[in-house]
């Protein structure tokens, strides 16, 4: 968790999640402008609960996908 105040004076939500076995990247998302605290709090409640499942569970990797993350490195 890691909802922070900007210098503007909003707030910046910064939600991360495991590493992907695939890329070897860490899944992140990060939000920002907004207003108040709790509002900061509510969006990463929700980034939470639905984005970072949707980005686990709800992609499919292929032979394709593999072997052109493969072939990039």
């Amino acid at each position: 968790m890691a909802i922070r105040k900007n210098k503007d004076g909003s707030w910046i939500v910064d939600v991360s999640n495991d590493i992907n076995a695939v890329t070897l990247k860490q899944r992140r998302i990060v939000r920002k402008g907004f207003k108040t605290k709790r509002e900061a709090l509510e969006a990463e409640q929700y980034l939470r609960s639905v984005e970072l499942k949707e980005k686990s569970f709800g992609s499919k990797i292929t032979i394709d996908i593999l072997y052109k993350l493969l072939k990039n490195k």
